[in-house]
């Protein structure tokens, strides 16, 4: 067991035995998808949201152990702590799914869309267990939601893009100077969670040339720039997954292939 497990919830737990009809997988997840799995007295995984189309299940735990410690503990809407789950699932349904490697040679998962978690819970079998929890639970800190509500992320996307698409000095600018200047803040004050949020919210608004390679040359490059061991392996996923975004990159870092 690595770090401090919450003894309440371990003891809730049964480890799984190994089967020859089954695989052993492993998911990183914050404190709100726990209580959730909890709920359903930890045979299945909830719903994913709106805007997580994938539902990422991973291969092993270097893995899952590297993305609970380093992303799941720095991300508010994760209550900064991140545990690593494993589970057993029938070898007959996962084989219809392709392993995807989106970094090292660890960085292996199965992409299953979120239509089909329903199916992926029916196909676990015996209970999701606990092997390792990082950071400390109860944190005092005054965002326990993420900093920017969706319909707030979705005004400075726009506001930024708006800004982007005028001339430098245009009058048009000023009502959407707040964007970028909010933007940057976030960058270097350390939340880039919520700039990666945006990242992903002007892309899906505006597919435009201009906005791609201002996109890239600027935020993206800016947050590999600054947190390139945490949004590395998404960067390249998102790639794999959207071909429009994987062109975007074409243009930001030469020396990573996310193609």
């Amino acid at each position: 067991m690595q770090d401090v497990a919450n003894p309440r919830r371990l003891a809730k737990t049964i480890p799984a035995m190994p089967h020859q009809h089954t695989i052993t997988l492993f998911r990183p997840v914050g404190q709100r998808e726990l209580d959730l799995i909890e709920e359903s007295a930890w045979t299945a995984f909830p719903p994913r949201l709106d805007w997580q189309p994938i539902f990422y299940p991973v291969l092993n735990e270097e893995y899952a152990t590297f993305i609970a410690r380093e992303w799941n503990t720095r991300d508010f809407s994760s209550d900064l702590v991140g545990y690593v789950l494993r589970f057993e699932v029938l070898k007959s349904y996962i084989a219809d799914y392709e392993v995807h490697q989106v970094g090292s040679s660890t960085a292996r998962e199965y992409w299953i869309p979120s239509e089909e978690v329903p199916a992926f819970n029916r196909s676990i079998v015996g209970k999701i267990e606990i092997v390792a929890r990082f950071g400390e639970l109860g944190i005092p800190h005054p965002e326990r939601q993420p900093l920017i509500s969706e319909p707030e992320l979705n005004d400075l996307a726009a506001a930024w893009i708006n800004h982007t698409h005028c001339y430098k000095g245009d009058q048009g600018q000023i009502p959407h100077d707040w964007a970028p200047d909010l933007l940057n803040e976030l960058m270097y004050d350390g939340y880039p969670e919520e700039v990666w949020r945006a990242i992903l919210a002007i892309h899906r608004l505006d597919h435009s040339p201009k906005i791609q390679q201002i996109l890239s040359a600027g935020l993206i490059e800016e947050l590999l720039a600054k947190y390139g061991d945490r949004f590395i392996a998404r960067v390249e996923r998102e790639a794999k997954l959207d071909t429009a975004f994987a062109q975007t990159l074409w243009g930001c870092v030469e020396e990573r292939d996310v193609r």
